[in-house]
């Protein structure tokens, strides 16, 4: 049969076997744990992932939305610049014809214009004036009545040189008013 000395190496190599195993177990237990621990992570990150892409997304649509709305803001400011520049092409001015005005006299915008001033009035003048006399001008008047008013305007800026009147409006005063209640 066997002597003892192999029954005890047979003992022994079994112990050791059975120890390996059971560290064996243990490691892998252990590495179970951690692959579980990571997994958890992994997944925990991958959720952290998507709400950061969702988010992103939305910011991207949210940002090509603003980008849209600049555009057409910035689109809207140029119209109302180019509206601005040919609003101020308009002369508004209102030249007076004369300083001179008693207390009976009324006030009177009248309104000309000279198709060619450059031409038949002032040949140096500059293509600007010569552009502001073609839209027109708007003088005040002071006159007794619409007559005078026109005979007034008539003699210093006369139809025979080429002006021409292209209206006429009489400016009542809140004083004046008054006077005619």
């Amino acid at each position: 049969m066997l002597d003892n000395q192999t029954l005890l190496i047979i003992i022994t190599a079994a112990l050791t076997l059975v120890l390996t195993a059971v560290r064996a177990r243990k490691r892998l237990s252990k590495v179970d744990e951690r692959i579980s621990r990571l997994r958890t992570v992994i997944r925990e990150h991958s959720l952290a992932i998507r709400t950061m892409a969702r988010e992103t997304l939305a910011m991207r649509r949210q940002d090509k939305r603003l980008e849209a709305q600049i555009d057409e803001l910035a689109g809207q400011c140029q119209d109302l610049k180019a509206k601005i520049a040919e609003a101020e092409k308009v002369d508004r001015r209102i030249y007076v014809l004369d300083d001179r005005k008693t207390p009976a006299d009324q006030s009177w915008i009248i309104s000309l214009m000279h198709p060619n001033y450059k031409l038949h009035v002032q040949p140096e003048a500059t293509p600007d004036l010569n552009m502001a006399w073609s839209v027109g001008r708007r003088y005040v008047v002071w006159a007794v009545d619409k007559d005078r008013a026109l005979d007034k305007l008539n003699s210093r800026l006369p139809k025979e040189k080429g002006f021409v009147i292209t209206g006429m409006t009489q400016i009542v005063t809140e004083k004046r008013e008054r006077a005619a209640q």
